[in-house]
C-alpha cells in the first residue's frame, strides 16, 4: 500500500522535484529597494552571489521597472520574471532598448544574431540502455518519442521565459558514435570543428572522455555529472547537470558520523546486524574530495576500514561491463575486511553488480546511499536485487512524489506554449537546457565565456525555503552556502530515506509507479550540511511517507502566468512552430513579448 501524508503536518520541509524547480517561485529573500535613477544599482547581491554582469542591469531600477518583473518581496531582491507561474522565472534584467546592438561576435559560435549550440544525443542502438533515464514520450498519449523532439519542444516552450539579447539559439544535433574512448575522442574532434559556443550532452551514459576533451579544448560543455575537481580543473568550461557530489559527500559524512558510527549495523542482514558498524567505501574515481569526506567523518570518530574505486562513465547509469569486472573483487575484499555498511558514491550499474555479487557470496550488509547521483531514484534502484535493496538507506537528492497541478510545472509550460496534449517531454532534458537559457539570460548582451560564468554565479539560488517542500536549494557558485564555486546546480540539501523493494509507489522525478518504494522518515525534512539531526527514524513507516498530497499553505503560491501573447504560441493561434523537429538543425528566435509581468 502506498504511504501518503498531508503537507499541513509538515514544517521546514523541502522536496527535490527537479523537473519543476525552474518554474516554481524562488526562495524568500529581502525586499528590493528603489531609486529615482533607473541606471543606478539600488539593491546589492544576496549573500554568496557575485556582482551581476553590468550589461544585464540586474539590481538597477530599470530592471525592476521592466514590465516583465515581479517585485513583491517573495520574489527576492532582484525580482523575478514569469514562467508558467507568476514569478517562477529568472531574476529581472533590463529590457533591451529598441534598435540597441548587442556585443556582436563576442565569442566562438556567437554572432550579433545567433548562438550556436550542439546537442549530443545517444545513438539509436542505445535507446534501450537509457530506458531507465526517463525516455522521451509524447505528452498526449505517453507513447515513445525521440530525444530530438524532446529537446526541440522543451526549448521552444521555455525560451520565452529568458532574455536572449536579440540572438537566436541555433541548435545542431550530433548523434554519439559510441561509448568507447576512441569513439568519444573522434566525436569530440568532430564537434569542436563545428565551432559551437556551447555543447549540451543528453546521453545519460555520461560520455566522460568526450565531455572532458571538449572542456579541455575550451568549449563550454554541460555534462551529466561533473565532480568539483574536474569542474575546477577545466573552469569555466565544464558544468554538470546532475547532483553536486561534494555537497552530497558533506551531508553523507555528517549523517554517518552523527547517527551511525559506533552503533550496531541493525539495518543489515542477520550476518552483520549484531556487529558494531565498520564502514566500507566504493566510489567512482575522482568523484568526490575524498580527504575532505574522511576528515569530516573523522570529526565524529568515524573511519573507512575498506575502500575501492573504479572508472566512471560520467553518467548515473554507469557501464555494466566495468561494474561486472570490478564487483567480485570489491565484494570479496570488503566481506573479508569485516565491513557491515557499504557507503556508495557509485552509479546504478555498479550498485546492481555489487548487490548481485554480495548475494552470491552470502553477504548482506547495510547499503548507505549518499545522494551523489540518481541511483537511489526508485525507477533506477528497482534494478537492484530485492534481498539486498531492503537494507538500503541514506540520503537522497529527491523527495516524496508530488503531483504538480496541470497548469504549472514542466507540463504546465508545455500547455502554456504548445496547448493541451502536445509536445514531447523527458526528465533528462530540462537540466541542461535550463542551464543554457539561464547562462544566456544572465550573461547580458555581450555573450562571452567569462560573462556566462559570472552571470550564473550572480543568479540568486532557488528553493530551500523551509516553508516550501517542493523545491530543493539549487544554484551556482557560492550562492547556496557551499564553501566552493559550484559548477553543478546542486542540490545543496538532502532528505533521509530508506528503501522498500516490496512496496509499490510512485517514483519521484518520473511520476511512474514502480515496485520499489523510497520512504522518507521524520516528515521528509530536508537538511543542509551542518544542520543534520542526531537521529532519524530509519525503517519506521509510521513516521515516513512516499508521497505528498497537498500543497503547503505557507509556500509561495503557484499562480498560473497569463496566457501566451496572442498568435505567438501554438496555444494561442500561432501556426508555427509545430511540435517535433525535422532534420538535424533549427533556430529558436527571441519573442520577448510572449510573456509579461504580473
Amino acid at each position: 500500500m502506498m504511504a501518503r501524508t498531508r503537507l499541513s503536518r509538515l514544517s521546514r520541509t523541502t522536496v527535490a522535484l527537479f523537473a519543476v524547480a525552474v518554474c516554481l517561485p524562488a526562495a524568500l529573500l529581502a525586499s528590493p529597494g528603489f531609486a529615482a535613477d533607473s541606471t543606478k544599482v539600488v539593491v546589492q547581491p544576496p549573500k554568496g552571489a557575485v556582482k551581476p554582469v553590468a550589461g544585464t542591469g540586474m539590481g538597477t531600477q530599470a530592471a525592476l521597472d521592466n514590465p516583465r518583473c515581479n517585485t513583491d518581496a517573495v520574489y527576492g531582491v532582484y525580482g523575478r520574471w514569469n514562467t508558467a507561474v507568476i514569478g517562477g522565472g529568472p531574476a529581472c534584467v533590463v529590457p533591451p532598448a529598441a534598435g540597441a546592438k548587442n556585443g556582436g561576435a563576442s565569442a566562438t559560435g556567437v554572432t550579433a544574431t545567433s548562438v550556436k549550440i550542439v546537442a549530443i544525443i545517444p545513438s539509436p542502438d542505445r535507446s534501450t540502455q537509457q530506458a531507465g533515464a526517463a525516455p522521451p514520450v509524447y505528452v498526449g498519449d505517453s507513447s515513445k518519442s525521440t530525444w530530438e523532439n524532446a529537446i526541440h519542444d522543451y526549448l521552444f516552450a521555455y525560451h520565452d521565459f529568458y532574455e536572449q539579447w536579440g540572438r537566436s539559439i541555433d541548435v545542431t544535433y550530433y548523434t554519439s558514435s559510441g561509448i568507447d574512448e576512441t569513439a568519444q575522442r573522434a566525436d569530440a574532434v568532430a564537434i569542436a570543428a563545428m565551432k559551437p559556443f556551447a555543447v549540451l550532452n543528453f546521453d545519460s551514459y555520461g560520455l566522460e572522455t568526450l565531455v572532458a576533451t571538449l572542456a579541455k579544448d575550451k568549449i563550454i560543455v554541460n555534462g551529466y555529472v561533473s565532480s568539483l575537481s574536474k569542474a575546477q580543473a577545466a573552469a569555466p568550461y565544464r558544468w554538470g547537470a546532475a547532483v553536486d557530489t561534494d555537497a552530497a559527500a558533506a551531508s553523507s559524512a555528517e549523517v554517518l558520523g552523527k547517527q551511525l558510527v559506533g552503533k550496531k549495523a541493525e539495518f543489515g542482514g542477520d550476518d552483520v546486524k549484531s556487529q558494531t558498524r565498520k564502514l566500507g567505501l566504493v566510489t567512482i574515481e575522482d568523484f568526490i574530495d575524498l580527504p575532505r569526506f574522511k576528515n569530516t567523518l573523522a570529526q565524529y570518530k568515524g573511519k573507512i576500514v575498506s575502500e575501492a574505486s573504479y572508472p566512471g562513465s560520467g553518467g548515473a547509469l554507469g557501464d555494466p561491463t566495468v561494474a561486472q569486472q570490478n564487483a567480485p573483487t570489491i565484494v570479496s575484499k570488503m566481506k573479508a575486511d569485516g565491513v557491515t555498511t557499504v557507503v556508495l558514491f557509485t552509479d546504478r550499474s555498479m550498485n546492481v553488480a555489487l548487490m548481485e555479487q554480495a548475494t552470491q557470496q552470502n553477504w548482506f550488509p547495510e547499503w548507505f546511499y549518499t545522494g551523489s547521483g540518481y541511483s537511489d531514484l526508485p525507477v533506477l534502484a528497482q534494478a537492484t536485487p530485492d534481498e539486498q535493496a531492503q537494507h538500503g538507506f541514506g540520503i537522497s537528492n529527491f523527495g516524496p512524489y508530488y503531483k504538480v497541478p496541470a497548469n504549472v510545472g514542466v507540463s504546465g509550460a508545455f500547455t502554456w506554449y504548445w496547448g493541451a496534449g502536445a509536445g514531447t517531454t523527458t526528465g533528462v532534458v530540462p537540466g541542461p537546457l535550463n542551464w543554457l537559457l539561464q547562462g544566456i539570460h544572465y550573461a547580458g548582451p555581450d555573450l562571452t565565456v567569462k560573462n556566462f560564468q559570472q552571470g550564473l554565479f550572480s543568479a540568486p539560488p532557488t528553493g530551500g525555503n523551509p516553508k516550501n517542500p517542493l523545491v530543493a536549494l539549487t544554484g551556482y557558485g557560492r550562492t547556496t552556502g557551499l564553501p566552493y564555486d559550484a559548477y553543478t546546480p546542486g542540490p545543496a540539501d538532502f532528505m533521509a530515506f530508506f528503501m522498500d523493494p516490496y512496496t509499490t509507489a510512485i517514483s519521484p522525478g518520473t511520476g511512474t509507479s514502480v515496485k520499489h518504494a523510497s520512504f522518507y522518515p521524520n516528515g521528509a525534512v530536508r537538511h543542509h550540511s551542518g544542520d543534520w539531526p542526531k537521529s532519524t527514524d530509519w525503517f519506521d513507516k509510521s513516521t515516513s511517507i512516499t508521497e505528498f498530497t497537498e500543497y503547503p499553505p505557507g509556500a509561495p503560491p503557484l499562480t498560473p502566468a497569463p496566457p501566451c501573447a496572442a498568435n505567438q504560441c501554438p496555444s494561442t493561434g500561432a501556426t508555427s512552430p509545430t511540435p517535433g523537429v525535422t532534420g538535424t538543425s533549427y533556430s529558436v528566435t527571441p519573442t520577448p513579448a510572449a510573456t509579461s509581468g504580473a
